[in-house]
């Protein structure tokens, strides 16, 4: 049974908090299939969606490893070079909740 008014979906979900937020991007431009350690407030660690959006080519993907604060993310060898927005959708890992975060600029070689 799921909290009235909350969106939460009883003992199967979790309710979301508030809205990811990220705060910084290291490093702040690599190749495809380097690792970015991606820092900020209100990630769900590995159930956290990285997408990556850039000019011509756009990717998505769970984040390798990460908790409330930190994730880490391969980035996928499939998108050009150029400038990619990157934000994260935290989810409660079943699909009922979610919430997106701003958009932080990399660079990818």
């Amino acid at each position: 049974m799921g909290l009235a008014g909350c969106g939460g979906t009883g003992s199967t979900g979790t309710i979301l908090a508030s809205t990811p937020t990220i705060t910084g991007i290291t490093p702040p431009s690599t190749d495809p299939g380097g690792v970015l350690t991606i820092t900020g407030v209100n990630f769900t660690g590995t159930n956290t969606l990285v997408y990556f959006s850039g000019p011509t080519t756009q990717a998505q993907l769970y984040a390798g490893a990460g908790s409330t604060t930190s994730l880490t993310v391969n980035v996928p060898t499939t998108l050009n070079a150029g400038t990619y927005n990157i934000t994260v959708v935290a989810t409660d890992g079943i699909g009922d909740n979610s919430a997106t975060s701003n958009a932080v600029q990399i660079t990818l070689l």
